[in-house]
């Protein structure tokens, strides 16, 4: 992987973020066991912070570990592997995160 992008659009809210000020998160809603959606979005629209569903974890671009492009993507993959009804979504994600 190259680089990260500088921007993107929030999945939640529809406007334009900046990568280093957003997030991907996944979850499993309000009452199921498995994983229900997966979005990137500004911190500020995350489920954490706004207690909608419940997160099952995420990537948090401004956070020491997440700062590197090698280890988002492998993470990313392996969602891929783990939840293949999800690949599309993280797909398109990755496209956004990744020049």
């Amino acid at each position: 992987m190259s680089s990260f992008s500088s921007d993107g659009i929030c999945d939640v809210c529809k406007r334009p973020m900046a990568i280093s000020d957003s997030r991907i998160e996944w979850g499993y809603g309000d009452s199921t066991s498995t994983m229900s959606y997966i979005h990137i979005c500004h911190n500020d629209c995350c489920n954490d912070w706004n207690n909608r569903g419940r997160v099952g974890g995420d990537i948090i671009f401004d956070q020491w570990l997440m700062s590197d492009p090698d280890f988002v993507y492998e993470r990313l993959q392996e969602k891929k592997e783990d939840y293949p009804d999800f690949a599309d979504d993280i797909t398109r994600i990755s496209a956004i995160v990744f020049e």
